[in-house]
């Protein structure tokens, strides 16, 4: 096994030809070991990932990536740039609208507008005597394609903020084919600021998108995932008078929202578990745990909206049924403090705080976020192991970042949700060994590959998989290294192998 602490790329390109359920079905069956011969021709096939940058939507100018999912159905993300002010007198640096299919029908979700938050994304950190957000605080910044292959994609933006003192914050948008729902990776660095000088929290991404296809009609429930599962319960809509479940355990850091009407959702799910990286805010001092293992009938009588350790529309009940907010959450501290506490932990904001969140969207009758946190609760007790190659053991501990964590599992970057290794001359045969349950269309991410094109052979269970089909790769030589999804579904022990050093 091997440790990687590189830095991250600048730019990257694609000389060559997620795991994230979609919310409506599995296009692929499980690969075995007695499944007899794959027809990789039976697969269906995924057209590349396109980047279309400078086109001007709602007098601003984005970047646009279009991207196919668990299904190879397309899916689309409009970027605004965060280096002028957008056509709403903001500072741009957000999701402004998404769309994708359900059903054979197309969904378009885009920003409401509501208290001018017109998309998803912003950067907001609340601290000692008030608010520091990208929407209000006019705050420019700059963007970056920092990868836009065959198959997968990076943007970056960046900002320098003041939540209490001068923190730079680093910001990625990744989309990648096979994986339904993007990831948004973000580090703070308190490190201008100096030690203990910022006691901020973190609440991006953050904002409010019209997640039920821009109905933007009531919402019928939220829940969210700390050491305990929280949901409303009943038809909903919620209001401050709703009952609610607050009793089953949970593993998996999430925050979310539903539309009963619409068969829609929105929702965050982190790429680590509860147990290695505590995430929300204990807000109130211990006072929330109080509430785990409960249940109740008067939602914030019970749990009073600064109780909340992600935001939702706990702030807008009292007056409105369809606020769309949703956005992470942390204790104050989490940002800028060598030092501070959270659900009983100690843990350290300074100088860094980073994380990983699937932003999902999707139905909830097949619940999408459900589906993103069994896959991640799945990866927590699957291991990575090679024969040819060296598995990762650890790697940057963020984007942005050059000081290195542990992953936990083994080979399991949780920055990109991608299994890490290391090539030996341009290949490596590596194993994934899933005690319980599948993991659907895992990304890989091998590093030291020279050559110019994708590899000559890839084969999963004995089985060669066939370029756009049975897999879908980028090569980035800016950082010598190789992104594969597999187009299948994992079940058990099996072996990938990736042969060969392409240069056509």
């Amino acid at each position: 096994m091997v440790s990687r602490t590189g830095t991250d790329a600048a730019a990257g390109n694609d000389a060559a030809a997620g795991p994230g359920p979609s919310g409506s079905g599995d296009a692929h069956g499980a690969l075995q070991a007695d499944a007899g011969p794959l027809s990789t021709a039976n697969l269906p096939g995924c057209e590349t990932l396109a980047v279309a940058q400078g086109a001007v939507v709602d007098s601003t100018v984005t970047d646009t990536y279009t991207w196919y999912d668990g299904n190879c159905a397309a899916r689309t993300a409009v970027l605004f740039r965060n280096d002028a002010t957008d056509g709403f007198g903001e500072s741009g640096g957000y999701l402004r609208r998404i769309s994708y299919e359900s059903g054979g029908q197309l969904r378009t979700c885009t920003g409401t507008g509501q208290n001018e938050w017109y998309g998803f994304g912003y950067i907001v950190n609340h601290y000692g005597v008030g608010e520091d957000d990208t929407n209000t605080q006019a705050t420019l910044g700059e963007h970056t394609v920092v990868l836009a292959g065959r198959h997968h994609a990076i943007h970056e933006f960046r900002w320098s903020t003041s939540p209490g003192g001068p923190v730079n914050v680093t910001a990625r948008w990744i989309f990648m084919t096979g994986r339904s729902h993007p990831l948004f990776a973000i580090t703070f660095d308190a490190t201008p600021a100096g030690p203990n000088t910022v006691l901020a929290d973190t609440r991006a991404p953050y904002g409010d998108l019209a997640w039920d296809s821009d109905t933007d009609g009531d919402v019928s429930g939220v829940g969210w995932g700390d050491r305990y599962k929280f949901a409303t319960t009943g038809a909903g809509p919620v209001t401050p008078t709703s009952s609610w479940d607050y009793t089953a355990l949970n593993s998996i850091p999430f925050a979310m929202e539903w539309s009963n009407a619409a068969d829609a959702e929105m929702g965050l799910v982190a790429t680590e578990a509860w147990t290695t990286r505590v995430q929300g805010g204990d807000y109130g001092d211990g006072l929330l745990s109080e509430r785990w293992g409960q249940t109740g009938t008067n939602l914030l009588v019970d749990l009073p909206e600064e109780l909340w350790p992600f935001q939702l529309d706990q702030y807008d009940l009292a007056d409105e049924t369809n606020s769309h907010r949703v956005a992470w959450g942390a204790s104050f501290g989490a940002v800028g403090q060598t030092s501070y506490e959270a659900f009983g932990q100690t843990a350290s904001g300074y100088p860094f705080q980073s994380y990983s969140l699937f932003v999902v969207l999707g139905t909830h009758g097949v619940s999408a976020v459900s589906g993103e946190i069994q896959e991640i609760e799945t990866i927590q007790s699957t291991s990575l192991t090679s024969t040819r190659g060296t598995v990762t053991t650890s790697g940057p501990a963020g984007v942005g970042r050059t000081d290195a964590i542990s992953y936990v599992p083994s080979g399991f970057d949780p920055v990109y949700a991608a299994w890490d290794a290391t090539l030996e001359q341009n290949a490596a045969t590596v194993s994934l060994s899933i005690p319980s349950g599948s993991l659907t269309n895992p990304v890989f991410h091998f590093h030291g590959y020279t050559a110019l094109g994708p590899p000559d052979t890839v084969t999963f269970a004995g089985r060669t998989l066939a370029a756009d089909s049975g897999y879908f790769a980028t090569v980035d030589s800016a950082t010598q290294s190789l992104w594969l999804t597999l187009n299948l579904t994992a079940v058990g022990t099996e072996t990938l192998t990736v042969g060969g050093a392409g240069s056509h």
